[in-house]
């Protein structure tokens, strides 16, 4: 009998011994799932960047992108969907955005339009000069005056539209003075509307694939 109680005495700490190695290696599997679960999270899935390139190229055309919006989010990772981006591409996703060619014959349109308000603008003894001016010119007994500000800035932005550079179009109508704003109020909403949207893409883009080139 005393023999077994030794046997008993000497089995406890056995058992014990046991079960705290399993506890250590349950841990140990808790810790590399909770390490493997942070790097999903902090590395976007291929599907998310699939979702933002076709989000990317839908804007191209003037429709709108409900479906592809709605799958941009429910693909995106935590944190990978910025809520200012967020914000810019929700808000044109129902009725889509002005393509690029359509800024561009749109803004045609208004330019002559500008024009005339610049010249309406002027003096009747500037506008008497600039008629004179053009007269003489055009019989060959001087050269041809050079155009105001506002005309320059009216034909550059119409050669950066013919080149879809509309970011640049939108400074350069910044210039104009406040009076020739009303004019184009409309169209400079859906170009910066555009502009902004574009942008939300391309940053959601870049974000995307730093996030899976950065170490874990």
């Amino acid at each position: 009998m005393p023999s077994l109680g030794l046997a008993q005495s000497t089995a406890k700490p056995n058992a014990t011994q046991q079960g705290l190695a399993r506890i250590d290696a349950l841990e140990e599997h808790v810790a590399r799932l909770n390490l493997a679960l942070q790097r999903v999270q902090t590395q976007p899935p291929e599907h998310f960047l699939l979702a933002a390139l076709n989000l990317q190229s839908t804007l191209q055309t003037s429709r709108p992108y409900p479906r592809e919006w709605q799958a941009l989010r429910d693909a995106a990772p935590p944190g990978g969907l910025p809520t200012r981006f967020a914000e810019v591409l929700a808000s044109h996703a129902v009725r889509g955005l002005a393509t690029a060619i359509e800024l561009r014959e749109s803004f045609l349109v208004l330019a002559p339009i500008l024009g005339a308000q610049v010249r309406a603008d002027q003096s009747w003894l500037d506008r008497g000069r600039e008629w004179l001016t053009h007269l003489i010119a055009a019989v060959g007994l001087a050269e041809a005056p050079p155009p105001s500000p506002a005309q320059a800035t009216i034909a550059n932005v119409s050669r950066l539209l013919a080149r879809g550079q509309i970011a640049a179009a939108l400074a350069d109508l910044e210039t104009l003075d406040d009076r020739l704003q009303p004019v184009i109020t409309g169209w400079l909403a859906q170009a910066r509307a555009r502009v902004a949207a574009e942008q939300a893409v391309l940053e959601t883009i870049l974000s995307a694939f730093a996030a899976r080139a950065a170490p874990p």
